[in-house]
């Protein structure tokens, strides 16, 4: 029950230092009626796989699932961008802070989600410009280069994950922000023909992403929650924020 970062470094710790592909987490002392009725999604996704964690301990890893920061908002869920908001895990509301609590999305949902829910519903009664058309498979055509896209898809999580995941480092980030940049201006060169195409926006926006949250990360000279930087491993006294704006 330790907070997630601690529980997370260190699991990554013991996959490192003795080559690991995961760790257990064991309940099977438990009452069996007890997990059945705490934890039937876990139970039954265990069971799809062959495990009985009743009985025998669940393989682990960390993974990334939430986001401790996100899109700025104002008290209405409106983001800088007129008519864009946003709500829940991704969004940066104050609600949650540098870690993550135990079901406090609920929070999110609850304060959030009708306020929000109503503005949209008063926008949407308003004149709209139109939105561009998207190009589907069938317009764009098959093309060879779409196995590049795909690849560098891959490269993106597998550079995030290494650099600016569980542990980081000045010299991490440094590398994955010069990394987004060779991935950028290779997208830029295969792909800057203009044509919307649905597969290529989603990719640019997960770089955008992914250079927003490295960029920021540069910027926190601490370590608070689950932002750890190695060279940085304690937290200052004030707070400092690094959310990067549009001004």
């Amino acid at each position: 029950m330790a907070p997630r970062d601690i529980v997370s470094r260190a699991i990554a710790n013991e996959l490192t230092e003795k080559n690991l592909e995961y760790v257990y987490l064991d309940i099977s002392h438990k009452p069996a009626a007890l997990i059945a009725e705490r934890f039937p999604n876990t139970l039954k996704v265990c069971a799809e796989h062959g495990i009985d964690m009743k009985n025998e301990p669940i393989p682990v890893v960390p993974a990334a699932h939430y986001t401790c920061g996100g899109i700025v908002t104002d008290q209405h869920g409106q983001t800088e961008i007129q008519s864009l908001y946003a709500l829940g895990e991704c969004s940066f509301t104050g609600l949650h802070g540098a870690n993550r609590l135990a079901s406090n999305s609920f929070l999110e949902a609850l304060a959030f989600a009708k306020t929000v829910s109503g503005r949209i519903a008063e926008q949407a009664g308003r004149p709209q410009l139109p939105l561009p058309h998207l190009l589907s498979d069938r317009e764009c055509g098959k093309s060879e280069r779409r196995s590049s896209l795909e690849s560098k898809v891959n490269r993106l999580r597998r550079l995030m994950w290494q650099d600016v995941g569980i542990v980081r480092s000045r010299e991490s980030l440094t590398r994955a922000e010069r990394s987004l940049r060779t991935i950028e201006r290779q997208l830029d060169r295969e792909w800057g023909d203009g044509r919307l195409r649905s597969d290529v926006l989603e990719f640019r926006n997960l770089l955008t992403v992914a250079q927003l949250i490295t960029t920021s990360a540069l910027q926190r000279q601490e370590s608070r929650g689950l932002h750890f930087n190695s060279d940085y491993p304690s937290a200052q006294t004030v707070p400092r924020g690094t959310a990067l704006r549009s001004d």
